[in-house]
């Protein structure tokens, strides 16, 4: 709790955190409870895919929004309000879009007019490398329509299956009672193990290092790519931050290894070399 009121500036208390085994789960929880068959969710296009295959699991539409260089592009006028509408602020999955400050007042404000929850998936929030990190949707207003959802495979590793949920005052109750009973929880050892490893800081040193190491990286394989491959092969929405680029490629674009230094991880594609 304390760590993200810091880090991210999420204002909640101790029994609005609901831990569940990932960001999968906490997105089936919240569309199996939020929604009734027919509902509608404003997805991003393109989007993490499982979010879809919930959606269309429990019969619930899917309306795709198209995203700019700043996140999330609302409509202007809407006909059919939508239920839930799931966004990746921080840094959008998969094109690295982080959204501005004015888009998420603007998506704050329609959600409420619209009586919609934003479920903000605060995917990569850890790793920005430059400037400071605008504070999380759930944070910006007081008792925002948000459900904000957060894992810990990024920053530590993915076998781990840990997620955890920000749920809205009102919704406390219900969510907590469906989690118990739809799911059955587990891993309890690596529960309290993780809690004393965040309490005592570790958490945050961790995060630090990580940060720097992985800006390292990001600014050697950006340079790599500027000076080897197409000049203007890094996206628009390639900000700096993620753990992930994304490049403008050719249609056609031959790839293939290297045979001169397989260990190495050479690939060849079109006129630009990289080693992995």
């Amino acid at each position: 709790m304390d760590y993200l009121r810091v880090s991210r500036g999420v204002h909640c208390q101790s029994d609005q955190i609901l831990i569940t085994e990932g960001i999968h789960q906490a997105i089936d929880l919240v569309t199996r409870m939020l929604c009734d068959n027919g509902d509608l969710a404003w997805v991003e296009e393109p989007s993490y895919w499982g979010i879809r295959h919930v959606l269309a699991m429990n019969d619930v539409r899917a309306e795709p929004l198209t995203v700019d260089a700043n996140g999330l592009c609302p409509p202007e006028t809407v006909d059919d309000a939508p239920r839930l509408i799931f966004v990746t602020p921080s840094h959008q999955y998969p094109l690295g879009a982080v959204m501005s400050l004015e888009r998420r007042q603007r998506l704050l404000a329609l959600a409420r007019q619209q009586g919609s929850w934003i479920v903000e998936d605060d995917y990569d929030s850890e790793f920005r490398f430059s400037g400071q990190p605008i504070p999380a949707l759930q944070g910006l207003v007081a008792d925002a329509p948000v459900v904000y959802i957060g894992t810990f495979s990024k920053t530590l590793y993915p076998g781990l299956r840990l997620g955890y949920v920000v749920i809205p005052r009102p919704l406390v109750s219900d969510l907590k009672h469906a989690h118990a009973e739809l799911y059955r929880g587990g891993h309890s050892l690596i529960q309290m193990a993780l809690a004393e490893f965040i309490t005592a800081g570790h958490y945050s040193a961790h995060i630090r290092r990580m940060r720097l190491l992985y800006s390292r990286r990001r600014a050697f394989l950006t340079e790599l790519i500027q000076r080897h491959c197409m000049p203007y092969a890094l996206s628009d929405f390639s900000d700096n931050a993620g753990l992930h680029l994304i490049l403008n490629l050719p249609q056609r674009l031959t790839m293939w290894r290297s045979p001169e230094r397989p260990m190495r991880g050479t690939f060849w594609c079109g006129r630009c070399r990289a080693t992995t």
